[in-house]
């Protein structure tokens, strides 16, 4: 006979012992009264010991009956949190999770991210790859990562993405740069860009980051859109140290709006656009397209965007107005 004790099973032994009366406790759980008695002889044979008195009014329980129901009421919720558990990973819910993320943009956006996600969903275990689009690609292919924030274009098939955020991209010119001669850049600004044409880029010295990351593929699709034949490129892998060296004359950069987040470099450069036209970037989520993104995975997506278009201090227009 199986006797594996379930937890609506186990509730008509609880019914007898709240109840004090097998037929009281028949009536509380809709059956009859033979019935109820027939399935408490079935567990006692099994165990061969008397769980009620039933000589009794009111009906108690046995020393062997007491012992039983704590310890089978322990065993239930045991087994109750573990079908939890289990339905919470079959769902996404809990587990573990491997994000790809750029060290700069990480640097910048994960003590902000982290901790608002681990405190709603603590369960969950999160793995933080730091690498380039390359690297990012190759792991979601591969199914070793969950998904990844990083920027378009993206270069393999069976990736799809959901965009987080758009990201302007100016074009920096150092101060003394042949460029600038005869240009009127006095009230040059953040929100007042000077407009250069694309023939006067051609051979420039560029920084870069190198080829693999999302600001190297972004700066060769401007360079195509344009028509731009750059001069000397200049690997700097980090966005942020590009546009320092940029801003002391090392070349020209194309650098997102972010880079411009206080402190602010004691020598400014001059903000610029090509043909006057705005440039646009999209941090994207980045994820298999064959797998999909996990329900715990579109959470923390969602907190993403929440914060890093809201957060004041991840906000450039919290500095320079809209």
């Amino acid at each position: 006979m199986n006797m594996k004790m379930t937890p609506d099973k186990f509730s008509y032994l609880l019914a007898v012992v709240e109840e004090k009366n097998i037929t009281r406790a028949a009536e509380k759980l809709y059956i009859s009264q033979p019935a109820l008695t027939s399935y408490i002889n079935k567990v006692e044979d099994y165990y061969g010991v008397k769980l009620f008195n039933r000589s009794q009014n009111p009906v108690t329980l046995t020393y062997a009956g007491e012992k039983f129901m704590k310890e089978m009421s322990n065993i239930i919720h045991l087994q109750q949190k573990l079908d939890n558990d289990m339905e919470e990973l079959a769902s996404h819910r809990a587990g573990r999770m491997t994000i790809g993320i750029g060290n700069t943009r990480g640097c910048d956006w994960l003590p902000y991210l982290l901790p608002a996600y681990k405190s709603k969903y603590p369960e969950i275990d999160i793995k933080i790859i730091e690498g380039n689009c390359n690297t990012f690609e190759q792991k979601l292919l591969s199914g070793t990562m969950d998904f990844s924030i990083t920027t378009l274009p993206l270069n393999t098939k069976g990736i799809d993405y959901e965009v987080i955020q758009e990201e302007k991209v100016y074009l920096v010119i150092p101060q003394g740069h042949p460029i600038l001669e005869g240009k009127d850049i006095s009230n040059n600004c953040f929100n007042n860009p000077l407009s250069v044409a694309p023939e006067e880029l051609t051979k420039q010295t560029f920084l870069s980051p190198g080829e693999g990351y999302g600001l190297y593929r972004y700066t060769f699709k401007v360079f195509e859109d344009f028509n731009i034949m750059p001069g000397e490129m200049i690997e700097i892998n980090n966005s942020d140290t590009a546009f320092q060296l940029a801003c002391y004359g090392a070349g020209l950069v194309l650098t997102p709006e972010s880079s411009f987040m206080p402190p602010l470099p004691q020598r400014m450069p001059v903000i610029a656009l090509i043909n006057n036209q705005p440039m646009i970037r999209y941090v994207v989520a980045a994820y298999n397209s064959s797998i999909g993104l996990s329900s715990s995975a579109k959470d923390f997506i969602e907190i993403t965007k929440d914060i890093v278009n809201n957060e004041p201090i991840l906000n450039i227009h919290t500095y320079y107005g809209s």
